[in-house]
């Protein structure tokens, strides 16, 4: 019987513990724009790169060491951060997909300091 609860133990450690490293994971680490390319339609991702420029009301282009990629920023979302080439920032949004590309439309913004 202690051999059973013993194993058992062991086992309910080692599961709770992989469970939390992938929750872990999938919460703190960013993905390069590069790889945005490879993710599904809808995906939550977070981002990080310098806006570059600003395309309309609410669009902007984000750069990263990887590549550029197009960013829609509602204004409610900017909450006074100063946006500019020189400011590095971090972008949490839901991946949109379609026949004209790829766009990333962000739930929050949040400015890096260097």
């Amino acid at each position: 019987m202690k051999k059973l609860f013993l194993f058992a133990f062991i086992f309910l450690a080692i599961s709770t513990a992989a469970l939390c490293k992938e929750v872990l994971d999938n919460q703190n680490n960013c993905i390069n724009i590069k790889d945005v390319i490879k993710m599904k339609d809808n995906s939550y991702i977070t981002i990080q790169g310098n806006i570059i420029k600003k395309i309309s009301d609410d669009k902007y282009i984000l750069k990263d060491s990887t590549g550029t990629m197009i960013v829609e920023i509602d204004e409610e979302k900017l909450k006074g951060i100063n946006i500019n080439q020189n400011n590095k920032v971090e972008l949490t949004g839901e991946l949109e997909k379609d026949f004209n590309g790829i766009m990333l439309d962000v739930d929050s913004i949040r400015h890096i300091l260097p």
